[in-house]
């Protein structure tokens, strides 16, 4: 497995699964083996890649629609990769199952968004383990349609995963308090109690990202209700009334209940 983090690679360098060092520049690395990951954190160019079965994606926070992670510069092919009398190629991913492990948190990629995860291939083989130009779960959860076209592998977001939904609904419900807080509304009882019922919803909603069973989906939902609540009874400044707290409050008492869980 070779897992790259963030460090900046030479574009001269390559990434060979196996038989040899993890970069090596040139073509002079020999043997070849089977079960190789390559896990990619964030953008970076290097000469090539190949003799990789399995390529893992996180998607940083900087990347953005039309962004690129991993550029190929082509140099210094491998001669594996160069048959006699044609130009050098940069990657073969033929035979490598591509996926995407998660998004990170402060992503601002929207359905609908196009990125790239692998530019200049310059192999005209696809990933034939992979799906293509169909809608397909990706292991973070998500829904991706990826894309290649012999040069750019591609993937567009149909819909994000559960987790990153909730995660950015929970700095949502943090940023309602941080605000509330700000204008001055946590002065009085009841204040107090509307923010520390949502502050407990947020606690309840990050547990269960913690929790393998947990249904998140479900969770979205109590803490999506939970942040509508809050924001309505924050919106009469606070400090309820008939139309306020009277309805607001009593609502955030009521979804509070779902959020008590069994302590072992």
């Amino acid at each position: 497995m070779l897992s790259q983090f963030g460090l900046a690679y030479p574009a001269a360098l390559r990434f060979r699964g196996g038989g040899g060092p993890a970069f090596c520049g040139g073509g002079g690395v020999s043997g070849v083996s089977s079960g190789n990951t390559l896990n990619l954190k964030t953008s970076v160019e290097v000469a090539g890649v190949e003799n990789f079965q399995l390529m893992n994606f996180y998607l940083p926070a900087k990347l953005e629609d039309g962004g690129v992670i991993l550029r190929l510069s082509g140099l210094f092919a491998a001669s594996s990769l160069k048959p006699l009398g044609e130009p050098p190629k940069s990657a073969d991913i033929s035979g490598a199952k591509i996926d995407i492990t998660g998004v990170d948190k402060d992503s601002k990629l929207v359905s609908g968004d196009i990125i790239t995860l692998i530019t200049n291939v310059n192999y005209n083989k696809k990933p034939v383990s992979t799906d293509l130009d169909v809608p397909v779960a990706t292991s973070d959860g998500g829904k991706w349609q990826f894309g290649f076209d012999g040069m750019a592998l591609t993937a567009q977001l149909l819909e994000h995963s559960p987790r990153f939904k909730l995660e950015q609904l929970i700095d949502e419900a943090q940023k309602a308090i941080d605000d509330a807080v700000a204008a001055g509304k946590n002065t009085t009882d009841k204040q107090k109690a509307a923010i520390a019922l949502l502050e407990q919803a947020i606690e309840d909603a990050k547990k269960a990202l913690d929790d393998p069973n947990a249904d998140l989906e479900k969770e979205i939902g109590r803490l999506q209700l939970a942040l509508d609540e809050f924001n309505k009874f924050m919106e009469g400044d606070g400090h309820g009334g008939c139309n306020g707290f009277s309805y607001g409050l009593f609502g955030l008492f009521a979804l509070a209940i779902p959020f008590v869980r069994k302590r072992k």
